[in-house]
């Protein structure tokens, strides 16, 4: 006759446990690449010191440089650029 080992409710919480830090490991390791890429982008500026967005070329707020000091796009285009890598995440 075959054995049939019944999990314990333990065992099932392990492995979640495990499963939910592989996914925050990965999410924590996408993020540090995905902010050193940003940190490797050169910062435009035009001649009266103005930071440019990298992709509509408009002036950056003050606001939003305030915020984030190493912005190299306005909000709506970062934004825009986010929306676009999440699609291609999930595509995969």
């Amino acid at each position: 006759m075959a054995t049939i080992r019944i999990r314990e409710a333990s065992d099932l919480r392990g492995d979640e446990a495990d499963f939910a830090s592989e996914r925050e490991q990965e999410f924590l390791g996408a993020a540090l690449r995905a902010a050193l890429a940003r940190s490797d982008e050169p910062v435009w500026t035009s001649a009266d010191g103005t930071r440019i967005c990298r992709r509509c070329y408009e002036p950056i707020p003050k606001e939003r440089l305030t915020a984030i000091p190493s912005a190299v796009r306005c909000f709506d285009c970062q934004q825009e650029m986010e929306l676009i890598q999440a699609v291609e995440r999930r595509s995969r």
